[in-house]
């Protein structure tokens, strides 16, 4: 709605009150034979006079006879106008209150907007950073649940290597008849914690078998016997002298547990 369409009506109400006024004023003051009226002290014709100077003039007119009728009903209307004069600017000051209450209404929305458009901006800007770390996150976990699955897949041969575990397939025990990559399969559904106490008793069991233990199997350096030493664990000493074994030509087998 046009804010100012109230005003343009009272204005327009309030100009063809005086219009009419005009036309009902005019022809009285020619029939009491007003040509003219002095406006701030200069005599201009009555037709151009405002009205409450042409109001004024034909008020102080008194002619005689049948004209004493008409000034009393010129009075009349001057009171009528006067009245609705009185209500049209009471009606222009509601309708200025009101345009004023519309307008300031209307700022108020105008900067509740901004506010909202701002928290918009700054939200789409946090989502938009919290997209970024969670690609990165995801990246990393994938990177580290490659890593992981390598580990698993490394410590499945190693136990295939031992003969440590019992393999399953739907249920079942995998049979002989089963393939390397089948195997390897199945070996990788065990879990790292069952694996790592299945090689490890396959490790001791054969510690006992071949009389060795982890206190005499000697450290071993770097090969060539040069630059620093390499201290190992006792695991990586037992591997070390198992294999130094296997490649003297003494076969060793790994029990199952």
């Amino acid at each position: 709605m046009d804010l100012n369409f109230l005003k343009l009506g009272g204005m327009r109400k309030m100009g063809e009150t005086i219009t009419a006024s005009n036309a009902v004023i005019d022809p009285l003051l020619a029939t009491a034979g007003i040509t003219t009226i002095k406006v701030a002290g200069k005599d201009v014709a009555a037709s151009d006079a405002p009205l409450d100077a042409k109001i004024s003039a034909l008020a102080a007119v008194n002619p005689p006879g049948a004209n004493t009728q008409q000034i009393a009903d010129v009075l009349v209307s001057n009171d009528i106008l006067t009245r609705q004069l009185s209500e049209t600017n009471d009606k222009l000051v509601i309708a200025t209150a009101s345009v004023t209450s519309l307008t300031l209404t209307n700022s108020n929305l105008t900067n509740e907007l901004t506010v909202a458009r701002a928290s918009v901006d700054t939200l789409t800007a946090e989502k938009a950073q919290l997209n970024l770390q969670l690609k990165a996150a995801t990246d990393q976990f994938t990177a580290k649940q490659g890593e992981l699955n390598a580990l698993n897949t490394e410590l499945s041969r190693q136990c295939l290597d031992y003969g440590c575990l019992d393999l399953m397939a739907d249920g079942k025990p995998l049979g002989k008849e089963a393939t390397d990559a089948q195997k390897l399969a199945a070996a990788n559904l065990v879990s790292p914690s069952d694996k790592l106490k299945a090689a490890r008793g396959a490790v001791n069991a054969a510690m006992a078998k071949t009389g060795l233990s982890f206190g005499t199997v000697p450290a071993a350096g770097v090969p060539g016997g040069a630059g620093e030493k390499k201290v190992l664990t006792a695991t990586e000493r037992c591997v070390a002298d198992i294999e130094a074994k296997r490649r003297a030509g003494i076969t060793i087998q790994l029990p199952r547990q």
